[in-house]
């Protein structure tokens, strides 16, 4: 049977929505955007196949149960599931993460639960209307599994919950500076599935198991203000002459507080059990 009516005029509209797409990622330079654009377009090829394998029967007079046919319409079903889920976090990133809360740092834990969320969706779509199976079953299954590996895997998912309930509360984000109660300070610079990543003024890097940084007391720097103080020791020999030692400490504090716009708000004091000064 010649291709004819709806079929055709379908395939001819995913043609022009590639086209569009096309033209949009050969403009474009945000790179989210341009992968964004890349999976609608396999998106809409996926959907063209889709379309394609369904009248293939009708145009080529074979057989609907034919089983190579079953096959070949069941993968590119499942294709189409897979790719729609890798649109929508393309999407996701796009419109929301960079859209609606453009002005924040998003944590990459809660785009990875999300991405999570639309490829676990995708695979109960594909067994209750691919397979056409009850998805009751695979619930159950999918239970068991679950128990088993919550047992196996405890640390690890507390881990895990631990991230979730930080990412939640925001007691501190990316960028931030924090100290432990271990002591240790630093600047938050990831926070992951596991665990979160702090380095220090010296450069150096600890990594926070999730689960420790939410029953741990944090101090955050940056909260409500960014601006703060710390303390920094500084050996004097004892005959330099302390008003000097003041002076000089303060003159070096000054540009800080006029690059930032603020009062100056150190203090400069002395500890007589060690040859050294204390400024704040």
């Amino acid at each position: 049977m010649a291709l004819q009516g709806l079929p055709i005029a379908l395939l001819g509209l995913f043609a022009v929505a590639i086209a569009a797409l096309l033209v949009g990622y050969r403009y474009t330079r945000s790179r989210a955007v341009r992968q964004l654009l890349t999976s609608g377009i396999m998106f809409t090829l996926v959907s063209a196949l889709v379309l394609v394998v369904t009248y293939i029967p009708e145009w080529v007079n074979l057989a609907p149960d034919d089983v190579s046919l079953v096959l070949f319409i069941q993968i590119a079903h499942v294709l189409w599931w897979i790719s729609l889920a890798r649109l929508s976090i393309r999407a996701s990133d796009v419109l929301l993460w960079r859209g609606l809360f453009g002005g924040q740092t998003v944590p990459k834990l809660l785009k990875d639960v999300l991405g999570a969320v639309y490829y676990i969706i995708a695979l109960f779509m594909v067994v209750a209307f691919v397979f056409e199976q009850p998805v009751t079953g695979l619930l159950a299954t999918s239970g068991v599994v679950a128990v088993v590996l919550g047992f196996a895997l405890q640390n690890t998912l507390s881990d895990v919950f631990s991230g979730i309930a930080l990412n939640m509360e925001h007691p501190y984000r990316q960028g931030d500076w924090i100290r432990l109660d271990t002591g240790f300070e630093g600047e938050v610079v990831e926070i992951n599935w596991r665990a979160t990543h702090l380095r220090s003024r010296e450069d150096t890097e600890i990594v926070q198991p999730n689960s420790g940084m939410a029953t741990a007391r944090i101090v955050n720097f940056h909260y409500p203000d960014r601006v703060y103080a710390f303390n920094v020791q500084v050996r004097i020999d004892y005959k330099v002459p302390p008003a000097r030692v003041k002076s000089t400490l303060k003159a070096a504090a000054w540009p800080a507080s006029v690059s930032r716009n603020t009062p100056d708000r150190s203090r400069v004091s002395f500890d007589s059990t060690i040859p050294s000064s204390s400024m704040t």
